[in-house]
This record gives C-alpha cells, sequence and structure tokens, in this order.
C-alpha cells in the first residue's frame, strides 16, 4: 500500500487486497491453532497450514505494487517495503520477548494470531463495504 502511495497510482486492484487480508486472518487462524494444539502432531499440522497461506499473503501484496509502480521505480519501492517488513520484524522480536517473560509462549503466539485473524478480517470486510458490497473491481493502470 505504502508503494502504491509513493508511486502515485490511483487505485489498486481491491480483490488482491482482500486476499491480502484473508490470507492473513488464515495464517492467523494457524496462529491460534498452534498455540492451542495439544501434540506435536497438530503443531506441525497448524504449521504446516501457516506456511501455505503465508506465500498468497506476500504474493497478494506484492502483485499490486509490480501492477501500479512504474518499473524504473520498482526496485526503491520493493527496497523499502523490505526495510520495513525487517524493521517490524525486528521490533516484534523484542515485543514477542517481553510477552513470553510476562506470560507464556502460548499466550503470545495465541495473542498475535487473534490480532491478525481480526484485523485480517476487519480490514477485509472494511474494503467489502468501501466498494459498496458490489465486487472489487480491477487496478486502472495508467
Amino acid at each position: 500500500l505504502a508503494g502504491n502511495l509513493l508511486s502515485g497510482a490511483r487505485r489498486v486492484a481491491r480483490h488482491l487486497l482482500a486476499w491480502y487480508c484473508l490470507s492473513w486472518s488464515l495464517v492467523g487462524t494457524g496462529f491460534v491453532a498452534l498455540a492451542l494444539a495439544p501434540s506435536l502432531t497438530l503443531a506441525a499440522l497448524a504449521t504446516a497450514w501457516m506456511g501455505i497461506f503465508t506465500p498468497l499473503a506476500n504474493v497478494s501484496m506484492d502483485t499490486p505494487i509490480a501492477a501500479v509502480v512504474p518499473a524504473d521505480r520498482l526496485p526503491r519501492v520493493y527496497a523499502l517495503q523490505r526495510a520495513t517488513v525487517v524493521g517490524a520484524s525486528a521490533v516484534g522480536a523484542f515485543a514477542v520477548a517481553a510477552g513470553v517473560a510476562a506470560a507464556s509462549g502460548s499466550a503470545v503466539i495465541g495473542a498475535a494470531g487473534l490480532w491478525m485473524l481480526l484485523a485480517g478480517t476487519l480490514a477485509a470486510l472494511g474494503l467489502r463495504r468501501a466498494a459498496g458490497g458490489s465486487r472489487p473491481s480491477r487496478p486502472a493502470l495508467g
């Protein structure tokens, strides 16, 4: 989304944004399942679930950027995107460590999953409402 704003593009494909939100909700469901898993087998299945849907989130985030950002700006936009993700991951690592110290690993993983599930679902519903409940349009390129 930041890349879209920086490029000056007018619109992004709402269906890709909806998939982005939905995919993070599905990953969040996996986090919750992992936190509640009573066995190693179920924990492995929850992890596999997350592994299936994380690439969908990445593709649905990167595709609109590539569709609206001019080719000569793509390296800079993707570099900014990656730097932001890596920086946020570092902050998240400290937050997780503090959460585990205050509670437990399962509580932190479950809370993160609930947050992802709630945020992704509410964002997808907001996109639907913004579209007037209709099917999202394709991006305007040009």
